[in-house]
């Protein structure tokens, strides 16, 4: 591919990025939204900031983290995901929200949280190959300052193949 196709290529990569990234933050609003609705709803408890809430993991067992109202706190709330006390989390455990989309939930929100600034970005080719570049134009996406780095990130969670696979299903619906 010719320099100028190259640039093409960039540009239509940055247009879906951006739109993705506007996906992103509509459903954040959206989640936000509901929240702000379930906590008008009588009987629904509503964590604050800094206290202790319950969850089904995606084992289905219940865990436990402090709400600090993060992208992971307000997708468990919304989705119904979240319990004052462990026996209300084991009451739901027959009734969770579905393995798989909690999953690639916080499989998607440590991908934004990761990288450690730098040049390197991850991209999936539209023959599904992922790729290593290095990039200097401005993007929200997770970047690492060596392509060893991004290398090691993908390696730690599952390889190419997985890395692929998870961002080509992007966020649950």
């Amino acid at each position: 591919m010719n320099t100028t196709g190259l640039k093409n290529k960039i540009v239509e990569l940055e247009k879906d990025f951006t739109i993705k990234q506007m996906e992103f933050l509509d459903k954040l609003a959206e989640l936000k939204s509901a929240i702000a609705e379930q906590g008008k709803k009588p009987g629904r408890w509503v964590p604050v900031n800094g206290c202790r809430y319950w969850f089904l993991d995606t084992d289905g067992d219940p865990a436990c983290i402090d709400y600090l109202g993060s992208e992971l706190d307000l997708a468990l709330l919304n989705s119904g995901n979240c319990f004052q006390t462990r026996e209300e989390a084991e009451a739901h455990q027959l009734i969770a929200v579905p393995k798989g989309d909690v999953e690639q939930m916080l499989w998607m929100v440590d991908y934004l949280r990761a990288g450690d600034g730098g040049d390197w970005e991850l991209w999936v080719y539209q023959d599904g190959s992922l790729g290593y570049n290095r990039c200097f134009n401005v993007t929200a996406l997770p970047r690492w300052p060596t392509e060893s780095k991004a290398r090691e990130w993908v390696e730690s969670h599952g390889g190419e193949a997985e890395v692929t696979r998870r961002l080509n299903i992007g966020w649950p619906k």
